[in-house]
């Protein structure tokens, strides 16, 4: 048998920043083609956060609830109208540390809205 190398990379679960609801013992599900239509941000610097959030409210409508109140579902969906870079942010926030969809829009307009 050969030496392991100190180097290897291991797999690393990260848990999401946001407490997952639950309801009646059971979590939100997204289903992938409930997704195709959400709009995205990337954190280019032509993008506007709060248009990108005015469109996701008026979009994430379109996703069934479940028996979840909207604030919920938009939480939990929200994380996958982040690409690039917004979803590198979103992933760096500390574990279990959003427990609200205000929290998360707060946190989301405090990292991209420039005065």
């Amino acid at each position: 048998m050969g030496v392991q190398s100190p180097f290897i990379p291991q797999v690393v679960t990260n848990p999401l920043p946001i407490i997952i609801p639950v309801r009646d013992g059971r979590t939100f599900s997204v289903r992938q083609s409930s997704l195709t239509g959400l709009p995205t941000f990337h954190r280019k610097a032509t993008e506007e956060p709060y248009l990108h959030l005015s469109d996701f409210n008026s979009t994430y409508a379109t996703i069934s609830s479940q028996g979840f109140i909207a604030d919920e579902v938009k939480m939990v969906v929200f994380q996958f109208s982040l690409k690039d870079a917004a979803k590198q942010w979103f992933l760096s926030l500390p574990s279990a540390s959003i427990y609200t969809w205000q929290d998360l829009a707060q946190q989301f307009l405090d990292e991209y809205y420039m005065l």
